[in-house]
């Protein structure tokens, strides 16, 4: 009995780690077609955007914040109006 335990942990110490080498291979090989397509699609949609892009974004999303401050002051005051 020992020695058939023995075995079936031998096979499947190296079993199942080859099982999943494989699997990656065989995965690489089945996606690598899609994957390709999708890298073009995402260097063509940033490709359109302009050399100062970020910049502009991070323009606006200061912007925002600076929104978010005043409608929190905004929202402070009104409450402190109405529990006075």
């Amino acid at each position: 009995m020992p020695r058939s335990l023995g075995v079936y942990g031998a096979f499947l110490a190296l079993g199942i780690p080859l099982a999943f080498l494989c699997s990656g291979f065989i995965a690489d090989r089945l996606t690598a077609e899609t994957w390709a397509r999708q890298e073009a699609i995402v260097a063509e949609v940033t490709a359109t955007v302009a050399d100062g892009g970020l910049e502009n974004a991070e323009t606006g999303i200061r912007a925002m914040m600076g929104e978010i401050d005043q409608y929190q002051q905004l929202a402070y005051f009104v409450e402190k109006l109405l529990l006075d």
